[in-house]
Parts: C-alpha cells; structure tokens; sequence
C-alpha cells in the first residue's frame, strides 16, 4: 500500500475508533486561539498545541499541569521536515500516566484520553506547509501563510475551522471559496484584514479565541462565520469577579492536594456507614462545577455544550465513571474543569454578580464561585474524616 494510502486509512480507522466516554460526555469543545506569529488550541483533555504559523516548522505541545495553577507545562516539540513526504504524528495519554507519547505517522492503536492527531501537509511552498489537527470530534486547518489561491487549486480536505490570519491574499472572494471547498463552520481572519467586508464577519475584539463543538458537527449546518479576531489575550479586568474565582480555585486546588495521592483502592473505598467513597466526592465536585458553568456559558454561546458528569445522588445507585483511575487522575479532572470554568469566564464579565442568569435558574455568577468555593471545602472535609477512619486502606 503507497504511504499516503496508508496514512489515508490509519487515519480513518482513528476517526470511527476515537469515541471515548470522556470526550462524549463533555460534548467534544475545544478553543481554536489566535495570537502573534501563529494559533493555538486548547482541549478539554488538557492539552495546549501552539502552531508558529509564519514558518510552519514547529509545533509546541503542552499538558495542564497539577500544579496550583491552570498552566500548561512543556511536553514536546514537533519540527516540520520539508524533505519528507508526510508529517504526521499521533499524541495519546492514558490514564494514570501524567505524561503523554507522541509519535511518528498516524495510528489507531492505544488511543486514551488525549488523542490528537497532527497532519502538516504542503500546497505549493514545502517550506510553509499548512497543519491540520483533529480531536474531539472538530478538525482544524491553520493555513500559515499560503496563498489561498494555491490552497484552492490543490486541496481536497474538509475541516470545521479554518485559520487564515496568515494568508496575504485573504478577501471577500477567496474567503468565499474557501468556505465552499472546506466546508468549513468558521474562518479566523486578522482583525487588521481590509480586504475583507466589515459587513460580512464578527468581530471579537476583547479576547483572542472561540469555542468550537464537535457536536454541532451532526446538526443542522448554518452560514459560516467569518471572523476577525485579536491576537491578544483577554484579561480578567473585574476585580471583584477575579477574587471570587481566586478563591474558588484555591478551594478547589486544596481539594486536589487531598485526592491526588489517594491509590486506586483509597478512592474506592467503601466506608461501611453508608456514605460515600471518596471517589463520588470527586466525581460530584467536578460535575457540579461542569455543569453549572457549561449551562451559563451556554445560553450565551450554544457552541459550548452543556456538560453533565454528576454521578448519581445515593451511594447506593453510584457507579463509577472510571473505577481504575487514582486520585491523581481525578484530581487532574477536575483541574480540567477548572481550566475551562476560567477559559471562558470572559463570557461573565458583563453579566451583573448578583443576578441569576438566563441559563441557570438557581444560580447568579457570585452565588456559583461562592458556592463551588464551599463546596470544594466540604466534601474534602468529608473525605478526609474517612482517612481517620480505623479500616481506611493504607495504600
């Protein structure tokens, strides 16, 4: 089988393959990012791949950290070759591993909880190839600086997003065929673009990203947007709401400390009084959080999935989402849910603090930080009454 036949099929075979119980249950979002020199996406697996778009050569890949902090530490670094034929590389975690593989060539084999995978492809110019990377249900395409004109004699490729911020022949026409060729539901153009009509896109001048579904792939397909964004980062500017979520998120980075060492065992554990383990007390924290914030965030942009995680109520109906996992990896979880509660807290910052909002009834954004502030708090407490406890496992 020719190589491009082969990668054709391997990549195939990882697409019907990549449905796991994580992805579908958070409803497969990414943030599609624009910044200087290039773009970036971030997953909800906790994952960060930063493309330098004006040459094309390098792809850097981070992972959320543990630490008590929403940062994305270095994990590797994919130089571009222009002498070979294909560049493409499948990243994979699996549980219980902090650290995740990257390799050569595309497979569908040992695919877990951060399956990506990366394709640069050229047009005309091997020195700027072009890069695609799908995950979660969305592909993206970052063009780098080809010329559409060439893109558009050459390519046979669909995507849902299109990065063409880099491009120096981006206007109203080329836009237009891109559209129609790619299929795509969005293109990003520089915000600096006068080629293009005001008229025809959105524009987004407070923060650098947007949020993309792979859900919305099976509904039904509107016109695609066009748009201008920024390349500079939003900065939480409200002091008030930037304290409720320092607070929220040094609770739950206490919480985190707690459950992080916990064995496999431990989290399992079964107290004997009828309560919980501890592993419903994680579940139950980081569900809570997905969905009260995936609901508001929701009835301001439907691209963002309502996410709902919780575990059943009563020890007795619980089961496990992921009974194999330690506590490292739930607390990993949650620090998942944390970075996108943050990610996309822009979307709060001109509703008032104590109004409850269209997409929660119980909820104004004030009374959610404060809460999940306490909650965190309580049920860690909870958790570590039972590590008193005289047939609390020792490892």
């Amino acid at each position: 089988m020719k190589p491009i036949a082969l990668a054709l099929l391997c990549f195939a075979l990882w697409t019907i393959s990549s449905c796991s119980a994580l992805r579908a249950q958070t409803g497969e979002l990414i943030a599609v990012f624009s910044q200087p020199g290039g773009c970036a996406i971030e997953t909800m697996g906790g994952c960060r791949i930063t493309i330098e778009s004006a040459t094309g050569s390098k792809i850097k890949i981070g992972e959320l950290s543990d630490l008590q902090t929403i940062a994305f530490q270095p994990a590797h670094v994919l130089n571009y070759d222009p002498e070979k034929q294909n560049n493409h590389w499948t990243l994979n975690r699996k549980p219980n591993q902090l650290k995740s593989e990257c390799n050569p060539g595309l497979t569908s084999q040992h695919l877990d909880l951060n399956r990506i995978l990366i394709h640069q492809r050229v047009f005309v110019d091997k020195e700027h190839p072009s890069t695609w990377i799908e995950t979660d249900g969305v592909t993206v395409c970052d063009l780098g600086t080809n010329k559409i004109a060439d893109v558009l004699k050459t390519n046979t490729q669909t995507c849902d997003v299109i990065i063409a911020t880099g491009c120096p022949d981006a206007d109203d026409d080329s836009i237009s065929g891109l559209i129609t060729q790619m299929k795509a539901r969005f293109v990003l153009l520089a915000s600096d673009n006068d080629a293009v009509d005001d008229n025809k896109v959105t524009k987004i001048s407070d923060h650098n990203f947007i949020a993309v579904s792979g859900k919305k792939k099976n509904a039904q397909k509107n016109e695609a947007q066009w748009i201008k964004i920024t390349d500079q980062p939003w900065k939480m500017t409200d002091s008030e709401l930037s304290s409720l979520f320092d607070r929220k998120e040094s609770s739950s980075a206490n919480s985190r400390a707690v459950f992080a060492p916990l064995s496999t065992r431990q989290m399992n554990f079964v107290p004997g009084d009828g309560s919980h383990t501890p592993r419903w007390n994680s579940e139950h924290m980081m569900g809570r959080e997905l969905l009260f914030f995936s609901q508001i965030y929701h009835s301001i942009d439907p691209e963002i999935p309502v996410m709902n995680l919780n575990p059943k109520q009563m020890p007795a109906d619980f089961v496990a989402a992921h009974p194999d996992w330690t506590g490292q990896e739930e607390a990993l979880l949650t620090l998942r849910v944390e970075a996108f509660s943050r990610r996309f807290a822009y979307l709060l910052n001109d509703l008032p603090l104590d109004e409850k909002t269209k997409g929660s009834k119980m909820w104004s954004p004030r009374g959610l930080l404060k809460q999940m502030e306490r909650h965190y708090k309580q049920h860690t407490e909870n958790v570590k009454k039972k590590m008193e406890l005289e047939n609390w496992p020792k490892e």
